[in-house]
């Protein structure tokens, strides 16, 4: 790694690694870190070129590891371990699937959640966190659950369709053209 990409990455480290010692969000913080680590570390696991069916087994045993933490520690999703877990599934997982050619609906289908998926993530806690402040007592908490993830979609699908996609090319379009004149 050169110091630039050093340089930049802690720049871009000091809030997070600021929340995992004092702050909120410190559990997002964790996930930002396994994630950079991951990106960063992806290269040199991709040159130890590991046969495909022992990432499969890797990739099983660190599921099954994950599950037995969950079932340990109860569902804390924030949890440091249970997070360096996950890490370490989605780079094998993304390593084996680097290979795949998806059907086009499949890849449109993707790319289509994708477009509102910053919307998703500003206003998923908002609801989920109003559900269940509102109506814990009252309803089932898997039924509240799917009904605030189903919530969630549609309210950042509509956010998303405005916001993410229109409004970023108009802006987009206007600062091309104030840019381009001068």
């Amino acid at each position: 790694m050169k110091f630039a990409e050093i340089a930049i990455l802690g720049f871009f480290s000091i809030v997070p690694l600021g929340n995992v010692v004092a702050g909120q969000g410190n559990g997002l913080s964790v996930y930002w870190i396994f994630g950079m680590l991951g990106c960063i570390l992806y290269p040199n696991y991709k040159r130890l070129d590991i046969p495909r069916y022992l990432k499969i087994i890797l990739l099983l045993l660190l599921l099954g590891c994950a599950t037995i933490r969950v079932a340990i520690t109860g569902m804390d999703a924030y949890e440091p371990i249970f997070a360096f877990l996950l890490a370490f599934c989605l780079i094998i997982s993304l390593d084996i699937l680097s290979n795949v050619n998806f059907k086009s609906w499949i890849e449109t289908a993707i790319r289509y959640n994708a477009s509102f998926s910053y919307s998703l993530y500003l206003i998923h806690y908002s609801i989920l966190d109003f559900l269940y402040s509102n109506y814990y007592s009252d309803i089932n908490k898997y039924y509240l659950f799917i009904l605030g993830f189903i919530i969630s979609n549609i309210v950042a699908l509509i956010f998303g369709r405005y916001f993410e996609i229109r409004l970023t090319s108009t802006i987009k379009k206007k600062l091309k053209l104030l840019f381009l004149k001068h």
